[in-house]
C-alpha cells in the first residue's frame, strides 16, 4: 500500500512523508489500490478508493473486491456441488448484480441445474440466501435427484451423459431398448415411468459389460463396485448360448468369406476363423443357431450377428410380463370375449337347450344352486 510512482521495480510509496501532493490536494486524502489474484497470478478484480486520513482511521475494506470474492466462492461451490451431487450446476447471479448493488450477506443468489427445464419449458433456476450457503453451510437447494414422482420437469441426454462421467470414469450412457421384433439401444431419454430418473435403462461400465439400471439406482449405487465390476468372459457368452440354443463362435474377425461360402454342418469351416472377444457388451459378435444338425451333411450352417447385450435384453423380455406384452394379452382376451359373445347372441336355441335342473336353477337361483353351478362351470 501507498502512492503508485510507475517504477516496476519500486510501484509504491510507503512512507507517506515522501509523497508527491499535487497543489491544492490535502496529504490526508490517499488513493488505495486494492487487487486480487488468482492462483495463476490473474487479476480478479481491481479497486482504487479514495480515503480519507488513512493514518489515523485505518483503510475501509471495498466493498467491490467483497462482492468479487464471495461471487468466486459461490462459483467453487457450484463446482464442488456439481461434483458431489454428480449433476451439473452454474451459478446465474445475484438480486441486485445488475444494478451494481454489493453482494451482501441477505443477498439471494441465484444456481442453475443444468440439462433440466421445468414443466413449463425454462431453466431450472433456484434461489437462496448467500448467508444460508456461506454462514449456515447449507447445500444448493432442491437438487434434481431429489425430485420425486410425477413433477413433469423434463431431462436432456446431456444430463444423463453428465450422470454417469461423474459416477465412474469410462462409464457412459447407453440410452433404451425399446419392446420392438428386433431390439436395438437407442439414445434417448428414458419414458417408462412418471419420473425418467426411474425409468430403466442401459448403462456401459468401463469393463464393457452392460447394465440395466435407473438414474437414481445409478446415483445411489457405489462407484468404486461399478469400477471393479468383471468382464464379460467367454464362459459367460457360452452360457447365454447354451440358454437360448446357439453356440457361441466370437467377434472381431471377418466373416465375409465365411457367410460367401458357409458350406454344410459336417464341414465346420467356422473353426478355421480366428474368433476374439468382442470389445464390449454392445459389440457384435456372430453365434451358430442350428448346432444340433452338426453332423448333418447337407444341412447349411445359420448364424446369427447380434451382441450379447441384445441378446439378454430379448432373454430377459421373454422371462417377464412387461407394459406391452400385458395389453397385447388383454386386448387378445377381449377380442376372444366379443367372438364368444357374438355367436352366443346368434344361436338363441342354446338357452332352451339347457337341461331343466340348470333352467330352474337361473329362475329362481339360491346359495346352493349357485355354488352347485359355479362347481359344474369349473368343471366343465
Amino acid at each position: 500500500m501507498g502512492q503508485a510512482t510507475g517504477d516496476p521495480q519500486h510501484p509504491f510509496i510507503a512512507e507517506p512523508s515522501l509523497w508527491e501532493v499535487a497543489a491544492g490536494a490535502r496529504r490526508s486524502r490517499v488513493e488505495v489500490t486494492f487487487e486480487f489474484y488468482t492462483s495463476t497470478s490473474e487479476v480478479l478484480a481491481r479497486v482504487v478508493p479514495l480515503c480519507h486520513n488513512a493514518r489515523s482511521q485505518g483503510v475501509p475494506y471495498p466493498e467491490a473486491l467483497i462482492t468479487a470474492s464471495r461471487r468466486q466462492w459461490l462459483v467453487e461451490l457450484c463446482a464442488a456441488t456439481s461434483r458431489l451431487e454428480r449433476c451439473a450446476c452454474e451459478l446465474v447471479g445475484y438480486d441486485g448484480e445488475e444494478q451494481g448493488e454489493p453482494l451482501t450477506h441477505r443477498s439471494k443468489v441465484r444456481i442453475r441445474w443444468l440439462h433440466i427445464e421445468t414443466p413449463e419449458g425454462q431453466p431450472y433456476v433456484v434461489s437462496v440466501s448467500f448467508l444460508h450457503l456461506k454462514v449456515h453451510a447449507r447445500p444448493v437447494p432442491h437438487g434434481p435427484m431429489k425430485l420425486s414422482g410425477a413433477c413433469g420437469f423434463r431431462f436432456s441426454l446431456a444430463f444423463f451423459d453428465t450422470l454417469a462421467e461423474s459416477t465412474c470414469t469410462g462409464l457412459t450412457y447407453q440410452g433404451v431398448i425399446y419392446d420392438s421384433p428386433a431390439l436395438q439401444t437407442e439414445r434417448t431419454v428414458p419414458q417408462d415411468a412418471a419420473n425418467p430418473l426411474d425409468a430403466k435403462a442401459y448403462w456401459l461400465l468401463p469393463q464393457g459389460t452392460l447394465r440395466c439400471m435407473s438414474a437414481r439406482e445409478l446415483h445411489r449405487g457405489n462407484a468404486a463396485a461399478l469400477a471393479t465390476a468383471s468382464k464379460d468372459t467367454e464362459e459367460d457368452y457360452q452360457e447365454l448360448g447354451a440358454k437360448l440354443g446357439y453356440h457361441y463362435l466370437g467377434g472381431r474377425c471377418d466373416v465375409t468369406g465365411l457367410l460367401q461360402e458357409r458350406g454344410t454342418m459336417a464341414e465346420e469351416r467356422w473353426k478355421s476363423l480366428q474368433w476374439q472377444l468382442p470389445e464390449n457388451a454392445l459389440s457384435a459378435c456372430w453365434w451358430l443357431t442350428n448346432l444340433d444338425q452338426r453332423s448333418s451333411i447337407d444341412e447349411l450352417p445359420k448364424f446369427l450377428c447380434k451382441s450379447i447385450g441384445i441378446l439378454r435384453a430379448e432373454q430377459h423380455r421373454l422371462r417377464v410380463a412387461s407394459l406391452g406384452k400385458i395389453r397385447e394379452e388383454l386386448r387378445r382376451r377381449q377380442e376372444q370375449n366379443r367372438q364368444a359373445r357374438m355367436c352366443l347372441e346368434e344361436n338363441g336355441e342354446w338357452c332352451r337347450a339347457a337341461g331343466a335342473s340348470q333352467a330352474a336353477w337361473t329362475r329362481r337361483p339360491t346359495f346352493t344352486s349357485i355354488a352347485a353351478l359355479t362347481t359344474w362351470t369349473y368343471l366343465t
